[in-house]
């Protein structure tokens, strides 16, 4: 068969492999909480083999954002993440069907989510399965299968998807000038840039999904390792630096490959250069390090970033369907809200 024609094939199809990625690991999720009762546990185990479409986040293994289900007098916890996610994976999808492949912002954050967690995954699998020897190598083959087909399905979709994006133009044929140096150097930005509340929610979704993401590796790093940070470095310092190493991977691999991130997809969002010519590697590197500078984050609130003024960067608007726009802003809203009424809930429990 054509390479291109399967490419193109699940490009066409990439809603309706939303819609199954999505709607068996809701129904897997739910099914979880019946687990303990053998009458389940065949279904449970059928769901579980055919269920590709899930993301796992952890921060720290900790309560606050789980959703907790009694059974008689025992409790059953489940992240509540990977059901939001799966939520906003399902309903992205049925909007990008509803408005004819034209709004896409949440499936290219499901998606680009998927691809990442995926190889994160896979590369992580000696470590996460302890001794090979004791796992069955069926159980290891169908793993890595799976893990390799979501990473091609979500790849093509991605790289189809951005490649069709164009960029909002700003109205005035001068372009707007930005001084990157000093008065006297000028660059002329001709697109719309994206406003400083955008960027602060950019900021904000990728540094929550750094932390989920990540933050479950901590537990299977080498004792000797961490005992080594820490009496180093101290406790406070050792998770700076982890956090470093990864929010530099997860900046680098979105920033270099895409020229966005999963934050940025939610707002049609791209990176572009203020020089004329494409975007280079190295100004991806000059991103990613210098957003490590003390208080970078609060440099926005002036005329430019300080991330984006020393890569000669910036993030732009892109074409986005209108009419559910608004729509979509809401639905964002509503899954923001619940993120913070279940952790107000499970932190309320505590006390």
């Amino acid at each position: 068969m054509n390479f291109q024609k399967v490419k193109d094939f699940i490009y066409k199809n990439s809603a309706y492999i939303a819609l199954y990625f999505s709607g068996i690991n809701i129904l897997s999720y739910f099914l979880d909480f019946f687990y303990k009762y053998s009458l389940y546990d065949g279904v449970i185990q059928t769901f579980r083999l055919i269920n590709f479409g899930g993301v796992s986040f952890s921060f720290f293994r900790s309560d606050f954002l789980t959703i907790t289900v009694q059974f008689g007098s025992s409790y059953i916890r489940k992240p509540a993440f990977e059901i939001f996610f799966a939520l906003l994976f399902f309903i992205g999808a049925i909007i990008y069907i509803k408005s004819k492949k034209k709004e896409n912002r949440m499936l290219d954050f499901a998606f680009s989510l998927l691809f990442f967690t995926r190889i994160v995954a896979l590369i992580t699998l000696p470590f996460m399965m302890g001794n090979a020897l004791t796992v069955n190598p069926w159980t290891i083959s169908v793993i890595v299968f799976k893990l390799s087909l979501v990473i091609f399905i979500s790849y093509i979709y991605l790289q189809r998807s951005f490649q069709e994006k164009q960029l909002v133009p700003l109205e005035d044929d001068f372009g707007l000038k930005v001084y990157l140096n000093d008065n006297r150097f000028a660059e002329t930005l001709r697109h719309v840039r994206v406003s400083k509340w955008k960027r602060l929610a950019h900021y904000l979704v990728d540094i929550l999904l750094i932390i989920g993401i990540f933050s479950k590796f901590i537990f299977i790093l080498p004792r000797s390792f961490t005992t080594m940070l820490s009496e180093t470095f101290g406790d406070r310092f050792s998770v700076y630096i982890l956090f470093f190493i990864a929010s530099s991977i997860y900046y680098l691999f979105f920033e270099s490959i895409f020229k966005t991130t999963p934050g940025k997809c939610l707002t049609n969002s791209r990176i572009i250069n203020y020089k004329k010519g494409n975007i280079t590697f190295n100004q991806f590197i000059w991103r990613t390090f210098s957003r490590r500078i003390p208080f970078e984050a609060f440099s926005f609130f002036g005329s430019i970033g300080w991330h984006d003024l020393i890569s000669t960067t910036t993030v732009v608007q892109q074409t986005a369907e209108k009419k559910y726009d608004r729509f979509i802003h809401r639905i964002l809203i509503v899954f923001g809200l619940m993120i913070l009424l279940t952790a107000f809930v499970n932190i309320f429990s505590i006390f």
